[in-house]
């Protein structure tokens, strides 16, 4: 201000000088008006008024040592002109420099009148960070603004360029808002951060709510064309990323006493679809990764026609299914393994290295990333390990069952035949009992033997008895079906065998009968092995 004083004194010197050196005129002068020339000779009032040191530019009533005031919109202008291309430039200068930290250094004051009273409607201060001295000269810019009729601090600009919104500190952040913040925008992101740090850990944004039922960070999209893509919160990471360690996209940690969400996703059911959380995992990734038990009320897996090729039956499923191993097992509780967040107690299922040798489809080499802290440092190391597909084993098993049922309707079949030809069987002895009663004698003390070894899978021995008075007598073998495949004739009397390789057989059960002159003397049943 001390400037501007010493410009008009200049100015009223100068005029002095003149007046003693040229015959000048004056016209109408006022008393307090710093005079100009209106004219070579001629001396009026101009439109400055001085008043009790205090310099007035439009007013006569100046408030404070320079009073700028126009009735109009015209602004003032600070104008320098010169061969560097500077500005022009105001400055303000305080005699003693600050001691302390929040020491004012200087203001701009927003002020209006009303009923006569001058109010500061908003203002932008100077003040120190710290005491000043040589070489350290740190200031903080405060933006304050007027709320019932008192004036507060609603952003600052920090000595390191850092902004804080509702703050004078931003904690070592670029921007820090202590409070809520809503960002839109009409076009691609309406908040976008990133980091170009090459330090271990760094952190393009961080968001933090406090109070009850609080969220950190928020993000939508509530109108507009969905045609290409709407995101509410979009988090990419790991471009030029080249040390080895994690890239999170978008992180969420919940630390509450109560019901802790890390990150919850919930749709809008009015949408023509709608996910509550969707990722897309990579060829060998994973879409989802979770260390630890996972609940759903419910689930599904593509199935449709459309998507798949190369259909085919599953064969032979109940005897690769009869290959598996089931085990109980605990998993290992090792501080190296802590991290993967293992079920305690006995579980049941397989030995991936097991289900790889019958279903190596089933089976995927996995790895369980490694984990830093907010430094870089390694807390866990990445841990290598073969993991199963559970589920891919239920068409195995629904084959397997029905293979199985197939066979049980196939012996079934065979059975209610074998019955059927037994009960016809013993109907013909009754009625050849009755009408031959006079052949008794021919059948007396015939017997046929249990086969030795039973079941066999070499060489098996029948024995029986034939009486002496026999005409014609035979061992016949069946398969279940009642289709005959051997037959074998028997000559003399008394006690005899026949010797059956089982190798002319194909494994299986089958009934073999001594029939004495077209009579069932007795049926036994043998079963083949491999």
């Amino acid at each position: 201000m001390k400037k501007f004083t010493l410009f008009f004194v200049a100015m009223i010197l100068n005029l002095a000088i003149v007046y003693s050196q040229t015959n000048v005129t004056t016209t109408g002068g006022t008393s307090g008006y710093l005079p100009k020339f209106n004219g070579a000779s001629t001396v009026v009032n101009s439109i400055a008024f001085e008043s009790s040191s205090k310099i007035g530019i439009g007013t006569t009533s100046p408030a404070g040592i320079l009073h700028l005031y126009s009735a109009s919109s015209i602004s003032s202008i600070i104008e320098r002109s010169n061969g560097s291309g500077l500005g022009g430039s105001l400055n303000f200068l305080s005699s003693n420099p600050p001691n302390q930290a929040d020491c004012y250094i200087g203001n701009i004051n927003f002020q209006a009148k009303y009923s006569g009273t001058t109010f500061t409607g908003a203002g932008i201060v100077a003040n120190s960070m710290a005491a000043w001295s040589s070489g350290n000269y740190n200031t903080r810019l405060d933006f304050q603004t007027n709320s019932g009729n008192s004036l507060s601090t609603r952003m600052s600009i920090l000595d390191n360029g850092n902004v804080a919104i509702a703050s004078t500190d931003a904690y070592g952040y670029k921007l820090y808002v202590n409070g809520s913040g809503f960002f839109t925008s009409s076009n691609n992101y309406a908040l976008s951060s990133q980091t170009l740090s090459t330090n271990t850990s760094v952190s393009g944004g961080y968001f933090e709510g406090t109070a009850t039922g609080c969220i950190g960070l928020s993000g939508f999209h509530t109108s507009g064309s969905w045609a290409s893509q709407a995101v509410g919160v979009y988090g990419y990471v790991g471009v030029g990323v080249t040390n080895g360690g994690s890239t999170i996209g978008v992180l969420g940690e919940s630390t509450g006493t109560y019901t802790s969400i890390g990150v919850k996703g919930v749709p809008n059911d009015d949408a023509t679809n709608f996910y509550g959380v969707y990722g897309v995992g990579g060829v060998d990734g994973y879409a989802g990764y979770f260390a630890g038990d996972v609940y759903c009320t419910g689930s599904y897996l593509p199935s449709d026609e459309k998507l798949k090729d190369n259909v085919k039956s599953l064969e032979s499923s109940l005897d690769k299914l009869m290959l598996l191993k089931p085990k109980s097992y605990t998993y290992k509780t090792s501080k190296e393994l802590s991290f993967m967040n293992f079920n305690s107690g006995i579980q049941m299922g397989f030995v991936a290295q097991d289900i790889e040798k019958i279903f190596p489809n089933l089976v995927k080499k996995t790895v369980q990333p490694s984990e830093y802290d907010k430094d870089g440092k390694t807390i866990y190391n990445k841990v290598e390990f073969s993991a199963v597909n559970y589920i891919g084993l239920i068409p195995v098993i629904v084959g397997s069952i029905q293979e199985q049922e197939n066979k049980i309707i196939k012996y079934k079949d065979q059975i209610d035949s074998l019955i059927i030809e037994i009960e016809k069987l013993k109907s013909s002895i009754s009625t050849s009992s009755t009408s031959n009663i006079s052949q008794n004698s021919v059948t007396d003390g015939a017997k046929l033997l249990q086969n030795i070894p039973n079941p066999s899978n070499g060489q098996t021995e029948i024995s029986y008895n034939l009486p002496q008075a026999n005409s014609q007598a035979i061992i016949t073998l069946y398969d279940l079906s009642g289709k005959q495949i051997k037959k074998y004739s028997l000559s003399g009397s008394g006690e005899g065998k026949i010797i059956i390789n089982a190798n002319e057989l194909i494994p299986g059960m089958y009934i073999y009968s001594l029939i004495i002159n077209n009579q069932i003397i007795d049926t036994k049943r043998m079963v083949i092995t491999d």
